[in-house]
């Protein structure tokens, strides 16, 4: 009896344990489809489940699987930039859910900028106005600085045709240089003068997501001398929206302008790349009013070199005013949260500029580089431009020419974490 006895705790102890270990190392698997009302797939939508670390975002198709070891009921939580977040009971793991997320209002959006992190629109530490795509689209311009007009607190102040801007605090310039422009995280402003030249911005509204307006000081995040606040372009990812987009203009003042977008992504879905480019052209309005036909009767139309000390004729005033540029991205994701992007292209802008010495005309070609890095609350990057007008630039009063050759370099490196997570 002794024997028969201790075997049956031995065999009750293996069932035991193999119970527990079922129990312990079983895997559930949740899977549906997440699209908008009109029924298009929403690609890169978070689903999590509620209370959990635990989740996945949507693939091309709307598509998601999640594996977990809870067991249902519980709560899953999708959420995507630009729509209300939902909450969904899950009763059966053997269902498909199927899930309609509607379109968010302003206090819903999730922005990047405030912080260089994800972060709801309310929660952000500064006061921030966002451009949609569609609000831009609604504006049908080709310059979308020109779009910023609209929003309160910005001041936009144009000066001829296809050259605005933009002001957060204090007044307007032609060499205004106080409120931080950048587009997906890189500084567009001139190396040379600090300036920012929207003709030359390397982004058509074809391509833009959206734009976030970072009101007052932003200098924790973006370095010393940003005084007056940021404005972010933000532009499209291949893998949000894929294919051929065209835009032609016309206008008066001889106005012409084009932009494409074509953008891919790889079977596996694990690479995405678009090419953009624009080209705008117009004759810049005239002079006139008695004190500036008097003043440019006294321009010469030589222009001496201040390199070189050679002279070449000009024409005064030339009021052509044209700019075109290319840009090509490159965006791997090696896992769902994780983005490595690189950015090569080149921009720039010729034409007319008027200040209180007079008139001049001034090129600013520029290539650029970028390199960034983002992966849960990690961010880094690494970005060169480079701004060289060779003789394309002078006053047509003193007729030298403005020389410059400077290359900008730059890095930042950041990470967010929720210090109560870490705590615990």
């Amino acid at each position: 009896m002794k024997t028969t006895f201790f075997q049956f705790v031995k065999n009750m102890s293996f069932i035991g344990i193999f119970l527990v270990s079922s129990h312990v190392f079983s895997q559930n698997t949740v899977s549906g489809n997440v699209t908008d009302t009109d029924g298009m797939p929403l690609l890169g939508a978070n689903v999590i489940i509620k209370g959990t670390n635990t989740g996945s975002v949507t693939d091309m198709d709307g598509n998601f699987s999640i594996k977990t070891s809870e067991n249902p009921p519980f709560v899953l939580n999708i959420s995507s930039i630009g729509f209300e977040t939902a909450s969904i009971n899950v009763a059966e793991v053997s269902t498909k859910l199927n899930v309609v997320l509607k379109e968010g209002n302003l206090l819903d959006e999730v922005i990047i900028s405030a912080s260089r992190r994800r972060e709801k629109l309310q929660e952000a530490p500064a006061a921030v106005s966002v451009l949609s795509a569609k609000k831009l689209e609604d504006f049908a311009l080709s310059n979308p600085v020109q779009a910023l007009q609209n929003l309160t607190g910005v001041d936009v102040a144009t000066y001829g045709i296809g050259e605005a801007k933009i002001n957060l605090r204090g007044k307007s310039t032609v060499f205004q240089s106080e409120t931080h422009i950048i587009v997906d995280y890189r500084n567009v402003s001139m190396p040379s003068l600090g300036q920012n030249k929207s003709g030359q911005n390397p982004v058509d509204a074809i391509d833009l997501e959206r734009v976030e307006v970072i009101k007052g000081p932003g200098s924790a995040l973006y370095g010393p001398g940003v005084e007056a606040g940021v404005v972010h372009f933000i532009t499209k990812s291949p893998f949000s929206k894929q294919g051929l987009t065209l835009s032609v203009g016309a206008g008066n003042q001889s106005q012409f302008q084009s932009a494409f977008r074509w953008a891919q992504v790889s079977k596996n879905e694990k690479f995405g790349y678009k090419i953009t480019g624009f080209q705008r052209y117009a004759e810049n309005f005239g002079f006139t009013d008695d004190v500036s036909a008097a003043r440019i009767a006294t321009y010469g139309t030589e222009i001496t070199s201040g390199v070189t000390g050679k002279t070449f004729d000009v024409e005064v005033p030339d009021l052509t005013t044209q700019s075109y540029g290319i840009t090509g991205t490159l965006e791997y994701k090696p896992t769902d949260i994780t983005t490595i992007t690189s950015v090569l292209g080149y921009s720039t802008s010729e034409g007319i500029f008027r200040t209180a010495q007079g008139e001049g005309y001034q090129a600013t070609p520029r290539p650029f580089a970028q390199l960034r890095v983002q992966s849960g609350g990690f961010f880094a990057q690494a970005f060169w431009s480079n701004q060289n007008p060779g003789e394309k630039s002078w006053l047509y009063g003193p007729g030298l020419t403005n020389y410059s050759d400077i290359s900008q370099y730059e890095g930042q490196a950041q990470y967010n974490f929720d210090a109560s997570e870490k705590l615990n």
